[in-house]
């Protein structure tokens, strides 16, 4: 059902204008030291993604659209178009519910922001990490709050906040990390049609992992190598993992693009 009043005049506006004009001198330290983790989450959960049998339907199917090499499949040694990159990265980082989630909008952002990120710095050479990091965090704001402004009742009427709230993750990220302006920013629409009424089972709040109890850097650096053991060498592994602690340090990112893409064991 829809009103003829917004709630909250020029939101879209003011978020736009928000996520454009974000500099990464701006964003305080604890929110880059938790995107980092967040990353580093997320890297691993594409890895082993990667391995699962539909996130490889996916990547083949991708493929076969011989779109222009320019974006990697992570953990698969090849390359396709940022587009159907993001599509196979994205199914691979959701493929196993281990991606991270912000309980008030119930999206899983690293799953989305990430793999974008990630795409559009291969595609520029090896942005800055830096960079990578102020898209992501725009990405993760907008997405979030278009989430938690929806609030669970769009849940509970059988839309997956995923694809509706989460599309303003993936839109906010690509527009950052393209350089946009404000107006641009804010030309970023989503149309869903879905059916509704369908029930859910309510989750249990507080979960190791909630703003309530989040997870240590230690917890993070522990999944991650859970996560990726099986799928690729302890030096790479390794190697990643002090990448990405220094990632707001290194002016080209090029080296953790390639160790992410390469293919898994």
């Amino acid at each position: 059902m829809s009103i003829e009043k917004s709630l909250l005049p020029g939101a879209t506006r003011d978020l736009a204008a928000f996520a454009s004009n974000l500099q990464y001198t701006a964003i305080p330290r604890e929110a880059v030291e938790r995107m980092k983790l967040s990353v580093l989450d997320s890297i691993g959960c594409c890895i082993f993604g990667a391995t699962l049998p539909w996130t490889r339907k996916v990547a083949t199917l991708a493929k076969a659209e011989g779109a222009a090499p320019v974006a990697s499949l992570m953990g698969m040694g090849e390359k396709t178009s940022i587009a159907l990159a993001v599509l196979v990265n994205g199914t691979g980082g959701h493929a196993f519910e281990l991606d991270d989630i912000h309980k008030e909008s119930i999206v899983h952002a690293g799953s989305i922001a990430t793999p974008i990120a990630f795409a559009f710095a291969e595609q520029q050479g090896g942005a800055p990490g830096k960079d990578i990091l102020t898209a992501m965090i725009a990405g993760y704001e907008v997405g979030h709050r278009v989430g938690s402004a929806a609030t669970m009742s769009l849940f509970f009427r059988g839309f997956h906040p995923q694809g509706t709230a989460g599309t303003f993750v993936a839109a906010a990220t690509a527009a950052r990390a393209l350089g946009l302006n404000a107006v641009r920013f804010h030309a970023a629409r989503v149309r869903v049609t879905t059916r509704d009424g369908r029930s859910f089972e309510k989750r249990i709040l507080h979960h190791r992992g909630s703003p309530e109890a989040p997870l240590k850097p230690q917890d993070i650096e522990y999944k991650f190598r859970h996560v990726v053991r099986s799928c690729i060498p302890e030096d790479r592994m390794s190697r990643i993992m002090d990448l990405v602690r220094g990632l707001e340090t290194l002016d080209n990112t090029g080296e953790l693009l390639q160790l992410v893409a390469a293919p898994t064991n």
